[in-house]
């Protein structure tokens, strides 16, 4: 789970866009791993909204507007493209399914609440211009707050 956010503003260079649309966000995760997101309205409105990397142990993976993933690693690249699928009607299916079904959650409360705190802490930190911990031991129930383990 993340364990700490930082948060700055991304100058507007004379734009017409909110402030708190130009964000740089540096996440900081209890493995010692590091994440960040910059979220701008300053691009090209045609420009395609999404695009993910990820980085880790010599293999790289890039995923553009959920349309086109390519993998590199030790085999070479690979690249795979199929329709836009962002997992929505996934998830509502899954929900639906726990909730008619009397299942568990499809997203662990865990997962849920730290997503959520980390948001918040973002904010606070553009704000306070300082980094914030992302204290989820403090928003779980004291039977899991043990497992949380930040």
């Amino acid at each position: 789970p993340p364990v700490r956010a930082y948060a700055t503003r991304l100058p507007p260079a004379g734009e017409t866009v909110l402030g708190d649309d130009n964000v740089l966000i540096a996440l900081d995760f209890a493995d010692g791993s590091r994440g960040s997101i910059v979220y701008s309205a300053l691009g090209a409105p045609d420009q395609p909204k999404e695009y993910i990397e990820v980085m880790g142990g010599g293999r790289s993976a890039a995923l553009d507007d959920f349309r086109e993933l390519r993998l590199w690693g030790r085999e070479g690249a690979k690249t795979r493209k199929g329709r836009q699928d962002k997992g929505h009607n996934a998830a509502f299916a899954a929900l639906a399914g726990a909730i008619s079904g009397g299942g568990p959650s499809p997203i662990p409360l865990e997962e849920a609440l730290a997503s959520s705190l980390a948001t918040i802490c973002a904010v606070e930190s553009l704000q306070t211009a300082a980094p914030v911990a992302v204290r989820l031991q403090d928003l779980m129930p004291s039977d899991e707050a043990e497992d949380a383990g930040n």
